[in-house]
């Protein structure tokens, strides 16, 4: 009886740590701009059966980590930015490694 409650218990926490994952990181969203120069990374999280939105969280260079809008227009320009960065950084290494 014992060992069978133990097991419940085990199965019960892994499914609350897994449905803790299952879910939206962003409540909500910084509001207004901010300089990029504050921002020490930014990492995007697709929409899926955790959550129905594109959630963007930002680290700031003083390690807090907020939520940004992913429709404001000056996240998108921060969002362009870093891809345009990356896929040059992409292609001029393709070219180099030839």
């Amino acid at each position: 009886r014992a060992v069978m409650d133990s097991k419940i218990v085990i199965s019960l926490l892994i499914l609350m740590m897994l449905a803790a994952e299952l879910r939206c990181h962003c409540i909500q969203t910084a509001k207004g701009l901010m300089s990029p120069k504050h921002l020490a990374n930014v990492e995007i999280i697709p929409k899926g059966p955790h959550c129905h939105t594109v959630e963007i969280i930002a680290t700031l260079k003083n390690s807090q980590q907020i939520c940004l809008d992913p429709q404001a227009k000056w996240v998108k320009m921060i969002i362009n930015k870093i891809l345009h960065r990356y896929l040059s950084g992409l292609s001029n290494r393709m070219f180099t490694n030839n």
